[in-house]
């Protein structure tokens, strides 16, 4: 295990690039900085931090050749850089939510954001050639079939760049509980929507196939089947001592990753991370990495690493097979 050297303060986001050589991370500092970025060399071996950047960001994403990444802040608009050196490359985007993906033949940066009005819109940046390409929006209409206000938690896109995953509270009826939706890009209209009956929904997770998907739902994980829109799994965390109690909630769920083969689910509960096999949905192993409650994990596209932060600002980097 590797424990790296960087801001102690809780992470708001990690992402491995697809080469397995740098790692990003971004955490809340505070003070008049309140977001710092941290670019590990995972191949360099030190555990100092490669290049650093101040100001404020909320989430970061590679590209898909792992030559540079975005940076998305709420309220403002994307922000591009070259790796290693952290070096700025000029896009303009209107203010964001705090969320950004590369689609995957990196021929745009996407980015969400709320202009009100019951509808959020999903930015298309064309970075290569924004002469030709400027700004395009596609609308997310969130009051049909089934009006409802879009929500911050974590979306995703699937891996091939065609359905991008957001959740949302119906108006009408806010406590009846939430709605994921799946967006067919290509078409740009909703493509197909499950419900969860109650709590909130943290996060959302395409497996590497794009088939299934994953909600972090308070104290578990729902897994449906994007195709058949069935629900495989219902993933709850191990008690934290002695015995379980019927009734009694477990542990909460904070953030899950798919293994690049799709055959483990990582599921953090607390200070623990859990590792499903996705053929039984039985837990097979179980990690405790002392990094106090484990916000965000990510797996090495190699598979022989993940990749763990916590509340207290630790980062360490874990061999699955030790």
């Amino acid at each position: 295990m590797r424990r790296l050297a960087g801001p102690r303060a809780p992470v708001t986001s990690l992402a491995v690039s697809p080469d397995g050589r740098w790692l990003g991370v971004v955490t809340s500092i505070g003070g008049p900085h309140p977001r710092n970025v941290c670019l590990w060399d995972l191949h360099g071996g030190s555990a100092e931090p490669a290049s650093t950047l101040a100001g404020q960001a909320l989430h970061v994403a590679f590209a898909p050749d792992s030559d540079g990444l975005v940076l998305a802040s709420p309220g403002q608009p994307l922000r591009r850089y070259t790796c290693p050196d952290l070096h700025p490359v000029p896009i303009r985007t209107n203010p964001t939510i705090g969320v950004a993906f590369f689609v995957p033949d990196q021929s745009a940066v996407l980015g969400i954001y709320e202009p009100g009005g019951g509808t959020s819109h999903l930015l298309f940046r064309y970075p290569r050639r924004p002469d030709r390409h400027p700004v395009s929006h596609f609308p997310l209409d969130l009051l049909r079939p089934v009006p409802m206000r879009f929500l911050p938690a974590w979306p995703d896109l699937s891996p091939d760049g065609t359905t991008l995953a957001t959740v949302g509270r119906p108006t009408e009826a806010p406590r009846s509980g939430l709605v994921v939706c799946l967006w067919d890009l290509a078409r740009r209209k909703l493509a197909s929507k499950f419900s969860i009956r109650r709590g909130r929904c943290e996060s959302l997770h395409f497996a590497p196939d794009g088939r299934r998907l994953a909600a972090v739902c308070n104290h578990q994980v729902l897994v449906w089947d994007v195709v058949t829109r069935k629900r495989l799994a219902v993933l709850d965390g191990p008690p934290t001592g002695g015995k379980p109690v019927a009734g009694e909630l477990g542990p909460f769920a904070l953030w899950a990753a798919f293994a690049p083969d799709g055959r483990h689910l990582f599921v953090s509960f607390n200070d623990r991370v859990c590792v499903f096999d996705t053929a039984t949905w039985a837990v097979v192993k179980i990690y405790a990495w002392a990094v106090g409650s484990v916000l965000r994990i990510a797996v090495t596209p190699d598979g022989l690493c993940a990749v763990a932060a916590g509340n207290l600002g630790e980062v360490v980097v874990w061999d699955l097979d030790g």
